[in-house]
């Protein structure tokens, strides 16, 4: 790791200071490509929401697959109005990947 890399880090499964928490997993209706749209009251239409997300390969403890890519969040305009998890390589997001989502609204 490079010295002065910045990066957040989201622990355990309860959101903190107002935020709302969400886990998102995609599959074929919510995730074309390299993204998978996040479905939360927080971020549907809040391009100023605060949003956060890291990897979780086993959600609810029943195993899962694990996405090495490095991923990001991105507010989609028309026709989504929402938020979403991408690949930042450009990769195909796997149905499958799973992911915790902290956001604030704003």
């Amino acid at each position: 790791m490079t010295i002065g890399a910045h990066f957040n880090i989201m622990i355990g499964s309860k959101a903190s200071n107002g935020g709302s928490e969400i886990v998102t997993k995609a599959h074929s209706q919510n995730s074309a490509g390299s993204f998978v749209l996040i479905n939360s009251p927080a971020t549907i239409g809040n391009p100023n929401a605060a949003v956060f997300e890291t990897p979780n390969n086993d959600p609810a403890g029943t195993g899962g697959k694990f996405d090495a890519a490095i991923t990001g969040v991105e507010y989609f305009q028309s026709p989504t109005d929402n938020w979403a998890v991408f690949q930042e390589d450009g990769s195909t997001m796997t149905h499958g990947f799973a992911f915790n989502v902290l956001s604030f609204s704003s």
